[in-house]
Parts: C-alpha cells; structure tokens; sequence
C-alpha cells in the first residue's frame, strides 16, 4: 500500500519576478490548486521528515498525497535532501474516502491524559463529533470491556 500524506491547502504558486527569486517546486502549504501531472511539488518540514525519517521511503518509490479539498495526487520521490522532499505529481485521482457518514462518540468523561488518548484515535478514525457525557456508575480501574466488531456489519454504508 503506498503511504498518504496530507499536505494542507494547495494554492498555486506566483512565478518569480528574477531569477534569482525563482521558487522552484511548490512547498507544502503553498500547495497547487490542480497540479499539473510532469510538475514538481515539494514538501517540507515535518511532512519531509516523516517521509525520510520515519517511513524511511528513499528515490523512486510512490506517494499518494492529499490536500483535504477531495482526491488524492499520486507521485513519485525524486529527491530526498536534508530539509526537503521533492516530489513528481503522475495524476489526480478523484477518490473520495472520507465517509459520507457523520459519526457522534458518546464518551463518558474520563482522566484528562485517557480523554486525550480517546479524542486522538476518534480523530483518526474519522469521528466527526465527541459529546462528553457523565455516566452513573465507572468501570474498576484496569478492567475493559470490548464490543465485538462484526465486520459485514462495520462495511455497511449509512
């Protein structure tokens, strides 16, 4: 599976009035309003370091990534320097995988460190709203109950 990497907002980037101010490929942030398939986009901060460093891609491999305004822009590494990655955009593909479901978590209030574990997962696993609620009664420490997870049931549409 090739890694995805949000890149925020894409805008497209004014050409230099000199040469000697000449951009070169976009960076993450400034982004491109519809990329160019053959163009060059580079990324940055800590999108580059999470490309070299932790998912210890090198030049030549793929890339998916997304802006969040719908579709993803497959790539490919061409350069992997210090402070930047430099990518080729091949082609947008207007995949949507955002769920057309809104899904409320009804979360009992805990601890403040769990509620941020409990908010951070729900964020990633695409939660659209957390509504805190105080329950009667608690669980004893260390123990867990789990739902079980049928999965026709978790592929089903709304």
């Amino acid at each position: 599976m090739t890694p995805r990497i949000f890149v925020g907002a894409v805008e497209r980037t004014p050409p230099a009035a000199t040469d000697e101010e000449a951009p070169g490929p976009p960076r993450a942030g400034d982004a491109i309003a519809a990329p160019l398939a053959g163009t060059d986009y580079r990324l940055s901060g800590p999108e580059a370091r999470h490309v070299a460093q932790a998912l210890r891609m090198r030049v030549g491999q793929p890339l998916t990534l997304f802006t969040g305004t719908g579709g993803e822009y497959s790539t490919t590494i061409t350069r992997i320097d210090r402070r930047d990655v430099v990518v080729r955009v091949e082609r947008h593909d207007a995949i949507e995988r955002e769920s057309p479901c809104a899904v409320t978590l009804a979360q009992a209030v805990i601890a403040a460190d769990m509620m941020d574990l409990v908010v951070r997962k729900a964020v990633e696993l695409g939660v659209a709203a957390i509504a805190p609620v105080r329950a009667k009664s608690r669980a004893r420490s260390g123990f867990v109950q789990r739902i079980p997870c049928y999965r026709p049931a978790c592929g089903r549409e709304c």
